[in-house]
């Protein structure tokens, strides 16, 4: 199998930047989306293996956009990890709107790359998965 291919949705830019960084300097191909509308479309163009989905952006953010997502016969099984400084959200709240994990912010590069790791390996050994448990990222001393 080829690289795999990871589209990143935030509207900070900073955020699209840096987590574009370490995902291609871990190998990964990158595709860059500033809002859930222009993530929509470029799922439906490149289908990636995973999306990183910011939860609070403008316009459409990042639950009404994973929902689109889910609805969509193209994308619907592309699995999609939420990413928000909001560490209060529900992971049952997640998982019935079709997230297969979270990762709170601000995050680390290391906790990116396990994230997007776990995600891939647990649904490629079985597809059925719909919530990956990941361990409490943000929960370190700052």
């Amino acid at each position: 199998m080829g690289q795999k291919l990871i589209l990143v949705c935030d509207d900070n830019e900073d955020n699209r930047v840096v987590f574009k960084a370490v995902l291609e300097h871990a190998g990964y191909a990158v595709v860059l989306a500033a809002d859930g509308v222009e993530a929509l479309a470029e799922s439906r163009a490149y289908t990636p293996s995973l999306i990183l989905l910011d939860l609070m952006m403008p316009g459409t953010n990042g639950w009404e956009t994973v929902a689109l997502l889910k609805a969509d016969p193209v994308t619907h099984t592309i699995p999609v990890v939420a990413v928000s400084a909001d560490v209060h959200v529900s992971s049952a709240a997640l998982e019935r709107a079709g997230f297969c994990a979270f990762v709170p912010k601000p995050v680390l590069p290391k906790e990116l790359l396990h994230a997007v790791e776990r995600c891939l390996e647990h649904l490629a050994a079985d597809a059925s998965l719909s919530w990956i448990k990941l361990p409490a990222y943000g929960t370190r001393a700052l």
